[in-house]
């Protein structure tokens, strides 16, 4: 980028910034919007979009109101002002991304879950569009991201995450995409680019966290396997997507071990809701191995939590701090067991 024939160093965000706004020259653009072409994927706090959109002017030399480029609405958002002239109507409208999309790694290891991600892996072999549906906490992305990886290999031009989490308007969930390949999309709205990117690829995308956005990730994955027929699409939601060509694979619960008194150590770590209960309790920071004793109160604990991943997490991440027993004291008051955690409880 030049001004008055010189260089500009811009930071990354900020140069986001900028091309969004130049792609959407005197339009009204919201915080959301915004942060999603910057940080794709990370929920921020206002300051920081406070202070990249103060650096851009900055760079552009904005220091009066007659040499103004970005006005703020106040409680709305802000509006590129300055005129905006397009030098060649031949010009690339979508750059290829480099490097190629990556997944977010995985911390954990996969556990209970084999069956499934094979399955899964079967059926997008021969399907292109299926959604892993299942109740919050249950392991949906889990499950995604260890097919996304056993598939990598399979797509010449990779996979891409694309988590639909931080969303708040479903308007941005294209938007998303296009962060989340690495595009730079010119004078044209996300769809057309994204479709004319990907006509020709044989990639893997997958649509994470969607069920607040439904109807949205539904049209946009409707479109792309219009446009794409090398594209896979792969998406987890608490609820079916209700598009076209969609299949379903529904997550159960992971498999618990019976309530009984005489149940051993052994007995109960062939069942995958204890393996991970005892694992993720080791992670925290004491060393834990599961004993004849235990056994049947860990067996509760899980059953307790329904075999919801999530909530087996949470509660093994508080042995270090109450041991098995406390924590199975406290689950008649199960909300305050589940979120009173430790501020550092093992990620997901």
């Amino acid at each position: 980028m030049l001004r008055d024939e010189r260089p500009v160093h811009l930071g990354s965000r900020a140069f986001a910034l900028l091309k969004a706004f130049v792609e959407h020259a005197g339009e009204l653009l919201d915080r959301e919007m915004l942060a999603a072409r910057a940080w794709p994927g990370l929920s921020i706090e206002e300051s920081n979009l406070r202070a990249q959109i103060a650096a851009l002017r900055r760079a552009l030399g904005e220091d009066t109101a007659s040499n103004s480029y970005v006005m703020t609405v106040p409680g709305r958002g802000y509006r590129f002002i300055a005129p905006v002239t397009r030098s060649s109507s031949t010009m690339p409208r979508v750059e290829s991304p480099n490097p190629r999309p990556r997944l977010p790694r995985r911390l954990t290891r996969l556990i209970g879950r084999s069956d499934v991600v094979a399955m899964v892996c079967g059926r997008l072999r021969l399907r292109r569009f299926l959604t892993i549906v299942g109740p919050g906490g249950i392991g949906k992305t889990t499950v995604a991201l260890a097919v996304a990886s056993e598939l990598m290999s399979s797509y010449a031009d990779g996979v891409a995450f694309v988590d639909l989490a931080p969303l708040r308007e479903p308007r941005l969930v294209p938007h998303a995409l296009v962060s989340a390949l690495g595009l730079d999309i010119r004078s044209e709205g996300p769809s057309p680019a994204l479709n004319s990117y990907l006509r020709d690829k044989q990639m893997l995308l997958l649509f994470d966290n969607c069920e607040h956005v439904v109807e949205a990730a539904a049209r946009l994955a409707e479109d792309v396997l219009k446009a794409a027929p090398g594209v896979h699409i792969l998406a987890t939601s608490r609820e079916p997507l209700g598009a076209q060509d969609e299949r379903l694979q529904r997550l159960l619960p992971l498999e618990t071990a019976p309530v009984s008194a005489e149940l051993t150590a052994v007995e109960a770590f062939a069942f995958p809701a204890v393996q991970l209960f005892v694992e993720r309790a080791a992670a925290g920071g004491e060393a834990y191995g599961l004993t004849d004793a235990d056994a049947p109160i860990v067996a509760q604990i899980c059953q307790r939590m329904d075999g919801i991943a999530l909530a087996i997490e949470l509660a093994a991440g508080r042995v270090d701090a109450f041991g098995v027993r406390g924590v199975a004291a406290q689950l008649d008051d199960r909300f305050h067991l589940l979120t009173s955690g430790r501020r550092t409880a093992f990620p997901r």
